[in-house]
């Protein structure tokens, strides 16, 4: 129910009798009894912005003598929560020194049903009764921004929204003067920093300076204010290792020295710690958990330091695990996993776990970056045998599954699609089905396939990706009336835009190969648009919702997010479910501009430029790009000329014309370069405001 209104009007009033006071510097104690002098206290602690500030209001208090003993026993209920919500991170760095995993910040929010509710309530004619709503409320929204469970279930999130909703509006008419409140109910507040550009520039590049200067300023707040001297961030190693994730426009695009070097701190900081002392983790789980730990940080030191031999060596030792014990030939005579729970040690045969799946390439994803840079042989023989077993099975019709379509599972040892469930597309191998249910994570088998191919040359390995392209192509010409019957090759076809539009535009991108241009065209990616088909208007369109994003709010992805796996998700897994025009950011976007790759940056990434600079003042938007030509739009804006040194990774050994001309084809500059090794480094001079186009032929 509502707060009181008589309650709401006391609190009201003082709020704003304290307010002045604090405006005035006056010292109201003598004039308010002990009880309206309490209640002022707590009023003054649910308007504090600072979750620190707000919880020293509350222990001042509980320490006043004059303090009610009923308010103050609410209090000693709720202060340990308060506490832990406004001081984790030094609980950490002060108590938890010998704590491996140091996961502060989801901390004073337990997993558990929308029913448990914990701390327990206050009366609600209690002044702590506000304060208790504005904490609870935060659990059950964070809650449902976290959990699958929750999120994919429309009815519980429902839920969750309407009652975090229901006791943000009492914590609201409590604290008139509690602005991030305000900002849980969809209001917006203006981005401390204001990166618009007041030049004239065409409207993409306004946008991305704007959307890459607030994502940057999200990054740095996050490696100021929770990183901590072991590189943890305070979300629990398996989700802080994911954080690079979002940050590949500023980490793959630029070279920003402090980002670069707080992924150093968190990367070399997992492998001291003694789970990670065999190369991967010694503790058994699904691959999905296991292998996030030494994919997510290899990998990323792999594209800051691409010859560093320490990153290199533990890449090639996941591919010693990967055949000394991770795998096997089956009874049908092919390569796979044996298993989704493994360890540095142990693989668990237990027949439900006995599963290979399109999660497996987690496990050696930075051994496969490896492959694409090196074209290592040992690597392709073990690869190629691995990638041709999944060919098999998705050319197989069996268990119901369609010819052509690859399972999300092939169970160990009998080679057959699925795992023990009934269905070939559950394949039940986890405690919670949906994590590999098909089609799961399927672009990382699909983008793993397409690599096999780029190295080997070996079309074999396009057949399932050509085979599920024309499934739904044929589809989608039928109208894409929704399936009735699940595993049925309609239904998987509904289903595919999740995944085939990255892999489908890297095989253009590879091939030059025309022939799913209409799925590419009906999937309506913003940078695929541009880059393939010339269509300025959707590119440009999303990079101004990713500005506006950027713009407003905050603290919502800094000081009040719980989980460092959705830093970026406030607005689409929450605010966006009440108000359809919230932004959502797109930092895939960002990156894909930058660097010319179409798809995904995580398994056979395609970033073709990284420009040498923390600044942002140039905004870079890479139109085409093969491995013998580019083309490349810039804007500067700054004054004068200024020197951009820029890397090169897909551009093939030879001679090169740079050329530099403006929006109305006047040549700026020329010069030629010769390129001798897989990775170069160039440099150009760039006049400022003004629109530029680069080609490299």
């Amino acid at each position: 129910m509502p707060y009181p209104a008589n309650q709401r009007r006391r609190f009201l009033k003082y709020s704003g009798l304290l307010g002045l006071s604090t405006y005035l510097g006056l010292n109201i104690s003598g004039c308010l009894a002990s009880g309206e002098l309490t209640s002022s206290k707590l009023i003054a602690a649910g308007n504090a912005r600072e979750e620190k500030e707000r919880w020293e209001l509350l222990e001042a208090v509980m320490a006043s003598d004059t303090t009610d003993p009923e308010i103050r026993e609410q209090l000693r209920t709720l202060l340990p929560f308060v506490d832990r919500w406004a001081n984790g991170r030094s609980i950490a760095i002060q108590e938890w020194q010998d704590r491996e995993n140091k996961n502060y910040l989801p901390w004073p929010i337990r997993e558990g049903d929308i029913d448990e509710v914990v701390p327990p309530p206050p009366p609600e004619d209690s002044p702590v009764y506000p304060l208790w709503c504005w904490y609870r409320s935060r659990t059950l929204i964070w809650q449902a921004i976290e959990y699958g469970e929750i999120q994919g279930h429309p009815e519980i999130l429902q839920r969750y929204i309407d009652e975090s909703r229901r006791l943000l509006q009492v914590a609201a008419d409590a604290y008139p003067r509690n602005g991030i409140i305000r900002l849980y109910l969809g209001e917006r507040e203006k981005w401390p920093t204001d990166h618009r550009a007041s030049e004239k520039a065409p409207d993409w590049a306004v946008a991305q300076k704007t959307a890459l200067s607030g994502l940057q300023d999200v990054i740095h707040w996050w490696i100021t204010n929770r990183q901590l001297t072991d590189g943890q961030y305070g979300g629990g190693w398996g989700d802080d290792v994911e954080m690079w994730r979002w940050w590949t426009p500023a980490l793959i695009g630029l070279q920003d020295q402090k980002i670069q070097d707080a992924q150093r701190r968190l990367s070399h900081g997992l492998f001291q710690i003694e789970k990670m002392k065999g190369g991967y983790t010694n503790r058994i789980d699904d691959v999905e958990h296991t292998a996030e730990d030494s994919a997510d940080t290899i990998t990323a030191m792999m594209h800051i330091d691409p010859t560093d031999e320490a990153w290199t060596s533990r890449a090639r030792h996941l591919v010693h695990l990967m055949k000394t014990l991770w795998t096997g030939v089956n009874e049908r005579g092919f390569l796979q996993f044996k298993s989704t729970y493994f360890t540095d040690t142990e693989v668990d045969l237990t027949p439900r776990k006995a599963c290979d799946t399109v999660y497996h390439p987690r496990a050696v994803q930075p051994a496969l970056l490896l492959w694409q840079r090196t074209r290592d042989p040992e690597l392709s023989e073990i690869f190629t045998q691995w990638l041709k077993t999944w060919v098999d099975a998705a050319g197989r019709a069996e268990r119901g599954k369609p010819a052509g379509i690859i399972p999300s599972a092939i169970h160990w040892p009998d080679g057959k699609v699925g795992g023990v469930g009934e269905q070939w597309w559950k394949p039940g191998n986890y405690t919670s089905n949906p994590l590999y249910v098909w089609p799961s994570q399927m672009g990382m088998m699909t983008n793993s396939l397409l690599l096999a191919f780029h190295i080997t040359g070996d079309r074999s390995f396009l057949t399932p990706i050509i085979s599920m392209a024309e499934i739904r192509q044929k589809y989608f010409r039928k109208g894409m009336v929704t399936p009735e019957t699940e595993g049925s090759e309609d239904w998987c076809a509904a289903q595919m835009h999740r995944f085939l539009t990255g892999t489908l535009a890297k095989y253009r991108l590879i091939t030059g190969d025309t022939q799913f241009d209409e799925l590419l065209e009906m999937e309506q990616d913003p940078y695929v648009a541009y880059s393939f088909f010339g269509r300025e208007d959707g590119f440009t369109t999303t990079m101004r919702e990713n500005a506006a994003a950027f713009s407003s709010n905050f603290p919502l992805y800094t000081s009040e997010m719980r989980w460092t796996d959705r830093i970026l998700n406030f607005n689409s897994h929450y605010l966006r479910k009440q108000y359809p025009e919230t932004p959502v950011p797109n930092t895939r976007l960002l990156y894909s501009a930058l660097t010319g790759d179409p798809g995904d940056p995580l398994y056979f990434p395609l970033n073709g430029f990284q420009w040498l600079t923390d600044r942002t003042d140039l905004s870079v938007r890479v139109k085409t790009q093969s491995d013998r030509s580019a083309e490349v739009e810039l804007f500067g804006f700054f004054d004068g000329h200024r020197s951009v040194p820029f890397k090169t990774y897909l551009l093939q050994p030879g001679s090169y014309q740079l050329v530099l001309a403006d929006e109305s084809g006047k040549e700026v500059s020329r010069q030629e370069v010769q390129l001798t090794e897989q990775i170069n480094r160039l440099e150009l001079k760039v006049p400022g405001k003004r629109a530029l186009r680069l080609q490299i032929y």
